[in-house]
């Protein structure tokens, strides 16, 4: 398994990759933090996770909510289907914008 990283894909976009739990979110929170506050981010793809606990979730919600802070929607990507299933267990698909 993979460290978490966050990856500058370019045109608005950003991608995390490797593993999202208690002990990787702490570390890649301020680099993603960073990343959302440049104002040009607008999508946030997940298809490089390779494993995900409530961790995630969190980390997600920060993300959507340091977006709109900074005057914008976040759009998640390629969500993985336990982050899906922790959402709705969590209620949170809304805070989410899951469909």
């Amino acid at each position: 398994m993979s460290e978490a990283a966050v990856r500058d894909a370019g045109e608005g976009r950003l991608e995390l990759n490797g593993v999202l739990d208690f002990d990787s979110v702490p570390r890649l929170w301020p680099a993603l933090r960073a990343q959302l506050g440049r104002g040009e981010v607008q999508v946030l793809s997940l298809a490089g996770i390779e494993q995900a606990n409530s961790a995630a979730l969190v980390l997600l919600l920060e993300a959507r909510e340091q977006a709109q802070a900074c005057g914008r929607e976040l759009r998640l990507e390629s969500i993985p289907g336990n982050l899906r299933e922790l959402a709705e267990l969590s209620g949170v698909r809304d805070l989410l914008g899951l469909d």
